[in-house]
């Protein structure tokens, strides 16, 4: 199909191309209780095609998938459509990435075993601590093979796999008047067993725990512990602040160079992005538009010192090297989480959602929180913590451990002193 397809993009009128295909390989189980209802092999191919035409007016483009089950008439027809498209699509030009960019390319091909680590999911979700008040209700496993390729009209030919595997969980808590249900899920590189058991042993206790919680008190401005994957959406934020599409929209509240606060902070940010972090599903060695993923430091002590993106706003921003992050890291503080730990805090668990905004505004309603006061923990619901990130910055700490969330490596505690915490009571 490949060389079909690049024999039509050659012949045609197009004055750029690129072709990306996944193939996946895999397998698939569902589970109601511990009890498998259902499974199935998968085998599947996606290719996608870009066309380019160079206008007047600027550079249009056109992308379309190419079933595999078509035939060089069929393909000639869509490309002949995609074309015409084109022209109603423009940007500023630029250029895709050239072979001198890439001579330097070692793709990192990580297999996968995939019947062990199926074995190893099943084994783990049947370990863990359920009780009558509390237990599986069901759950979904896939783990895969994705094997990706780039190809572009200036010769560039890339080819690299990766290990996929995803968990979905519906879990049960209840007591002689109400049931709950929680729903996790987790994406990931292989099965880290211990990590899962801890995580979903938690939830299983939490979901108990929803059932007997009191009203959020009104507490005002305090401090809120950020411990879950939750933590994740504040250190997106930072990242997308150093995108070069965000950048060049003038969406960023980051500048190169310059401090991303004026005001004292507490711990300062560091965050750097790796090829590979231990079993993550995106330890890939190139990004969608070819461009090899580098070990790289973004910002320094809260001050952004790189930019990367996408191909297209790095090529406007006049970036060298640049590339789309696949996993990241951000540094840990100067304590320990327990230190952090130490006073009245709240300690949301679940949120019904939670945001942050590129102005760093955050929201989230509280489904299940902990609140410490005076040496007990209580469990409350209802209510909702705000605030903006940004300004919150001279009350933000980060604790020396790190916890792992697939492609993200995050301090384990996140405290953020000034939340407006909104109350039921």
């Amino acid at each position: 199909m490949i060389d079909t397809l690049k024999k039509l993009l050659e012949e045609s009128s197009a004055d750029a191309w690129e072709i990306r295909q996944e193939n996946t390989e895999g397998w698939e189980f569902y589970f109601i209780k511990h009890k498998l209802d259902q499974n199935r092999a998968k085998k599947v191919s996606h290719t996608h095609v870009t066309v380019y035409r160079r206008e007047a007016e600027g550079l249009g483009s056109a992308q379309a998938e190419f079933a595999p089950t078509g035939n060089e008439e069929t393909w000639k027809k869509q490309l002949e459509k995609l074309l015409e498209e084109a022209k109603y699509s423009l940007s500023a030009p630029y250029e895709l990435v050239r072979p001198e960019e890439v001579k330097d390319f070692k793709a990192r091909e990580t297999k996968i075993d995939i019947p062990s680590v199926s074995s190893a999911f099943m084994k783990t979700l049947c370990e863990l601590d359920e009780t009558k008040t509390h237990d599986v209700n069901s759950y979904e496993i896939f783990v895969q093979e994705r094997k990706s390729r780039y190809i572009n009209s200036n010769g560039v030919d890339l080819a690299q796999t990766v290990p996929y595997c995803f968990l979905e969980t519906v879990l049960d808590a209840r007591d002689e008047k109400h049931e709950i249900e929680l729903y996790r899920s987790y994406t990931s590189g292989g099965c880290d067993s211990e990590y899962l058991k801890t995580e979903l042993n938690m939830a299983l206790q939490a979901g108990e725990d929803r059932l007997h919680t009191e009203g959020t008190p009104k507490l005002g401005k305090g401090r809120v512990l950020f411990t879950t994957a939750d933590a994740l959406q504040i250190y997106h934020f930072f990242l997308n602040g150093l995108s070069a599409g965000y950048v060049y929209q003038n969406v960023s509240p980051f500048r190169l160079n310059e401090l991303i606060t004026d005001k004292e902070t507490g711990d300062r940010i560091n965050i750097l992005t790796h090829r590979h972090l231990p079993e993550s599903s995106m330890n890939m060695s190139f990004d969608h538009d070819g461009c090899l993923i580098e070990d790289a430091v973004l910002m320094k002590e809260n001050v952004p010192v790189r930019i990367v993106g996408s191909r297209q706003y790095s090529q406007y921003l006049k970036l060298d090297h640049s590339f789309t992050p696949g996993c990241f890291e951000v540094n840990g503080g100067k304590v320990p989480a327990r230190t952090l730990r130490e006073g009245d805090y709240l300690e949301p668990i679940e949120f019904s959602d939670f945001q942050v905004d590129m102005a760093g505004n955050m929201f989230g309603e509280i489904r299940l929180a902990y609140y410490h006061h005076d040496g007990r923990t209580i469990p409350v619901s209802g209510g909702s913590v705000s605030g903006n990130v940004k300004e919150l910055l001279g009350g933000f700490h980060m604790s020396e451990e790190l916890k792992q969330y697939d492609s993200a490596l995050i301090p384990a505690v996140t405290s953020i002193d000034g939340v407006t915490i909104t109350g039921v009571k």
